[in-house]
């Protein structure tokens, strides 16, 4: 076969039979009952699916005239815009949406074939066929909504967060014990990691925070630092809700500014009731106070200071701010931000 390339070159291809498993493979796909949508219809769908990513399953129900979205292991369901009417039903996960959205790119009719058959979504244009595996469909068809209760809800510097996760990766001995510890306590949120001889605590100056008494939770470290905060958000602030389930269990919750009612993601959370860990959280709580009531005294004492040089000196206003900064960051550096 030779074919001839949109930039002028040959290409030649030798042919050779066609095996048994691709002509049993064309013979299914061919035999299969399809569904007809036109690619209008079709498209301002896979729009209204994409503003609920990520998403592990995405449905369409044109009898109740919904869509039901799987993500993070839990169901949501929604009633389908005014504007929007669904010609068909329709079940997909998120690899087999961008193949819907491929086949309507490129199609060279107003309309695709779709088929779901076997946990297996195969989409065709009439010429070119697409197939993609829908695993776990069956327990997505079984699942039901899981009623969460908000135990904790709180907005931190998700910067501050992982910096020091960050820095608790670094130390060897609390990377190998693999546990953080997330203290609420007095409206404030504290994170401290921890390995045989060594502590980390850091106050995460919660924004907003709303908690009916205080709680230690135990979170896994590798869990909580494999977490990619530039999927979810660009803003500096972020909220986290502990989730509670009706059995019990809990999940930590991160939402974005897209969506503050369906977390983009979470990660398993267990309320620590271990004596030894809560007494090493009220140790090293007055500590933590006691050097950021330090550092605030020397802001303002470096501040007074500069001011009476900015007076004295005949400094200029630009002078005066780059003595407040200087000065500031090397406070901060030796007590830690």
């Amino acid at each position: 076969m030779i074919g001839y390339t949109h930039d002028q070159a040959v290409r030649r291809w030798q042919c050779v039979t066609p095996c048994q498993e691709h002509l049993d493979y064309f013979t299914a796909i061919k035999s299969k009952s399809y569904q007809r949508i036109s690619i209008d219809a079709l498209e301002p769908l896979l729009d209204l699916a994409d503003s609920h990513r990520p998403l592990e399953f995405f449905q369409i129900d044109k009898t109740n005239n919904e869509i039901k979205v799987q993500r993070d292991n839990d169901i949501s369901t929604f009633s389908l815009p005014g504007n929007i009417e669904a010609e068909i039903d329709l079940i997909a996960n998120q690899e087999g949406l961008s193949v819907l959205k491929h086949v309507c790119g490129n199609a060279q009719s107003d309309s695709i074939l779709i088929n779901v058959d076997n946990e297996q979504l195969t989409v065709t244009d009439g010429q070119h066929y697409y197939s993609r595996s829908l695993a776990s469909l069956t327990d997505f068809y079984n699942k039901s909504k899981i009623d969460y209760k908000t135990e904790v809800k709180f907005v931190v510097n998700i910067s501050r967060l992982f910096e020091e996760i960050d820095e608790y990766i670094k130390v060897n001995e609390i990377k190998k014990n693999n546990t953080t510890l997330l203290y609420i306590v007095d409206n404030e949120a504290y994170i401290s990691g921890f390995g045989f001889t060594v502590e980390g605590f850091k106050s995460l100056s919660a924004l907003y925070i709303s908690a009916k008494e205080s709680f230690l939770y135990n979170v896994n470290l590798k869990q909580l630092n494999a977490i990619k905060i530039r999927d979810i958000t660009s803003m500096k602030g972020m909220i986290l809700r502990i989730l509670k389930a009706p059995d019990g269990s809990r999940k930590l919750g991160l939402y974005n500014e897209h969506d503050t009612q369906l977390p983009y993601n979470s990660i398993p959370i267990i309320l620590d009731t271990n004596s030894h860990n809560l007494k090493a959280m009220q140790n090293l709580l007055p500590l933590d106070k006691k050097i950021e009531k330090t550092v605030s005294n020397n802001q303002t004492l470096l501040a007074l200071t500069i001011f009476k040089l900015f007076e004295e000196e005949g400094w200029t206003n630009n002078q005066y701010r780059l003595g407040l900064d200087m000065h500031s960051n090397s406070l901060l550096s030796q007590f830690g931000s």
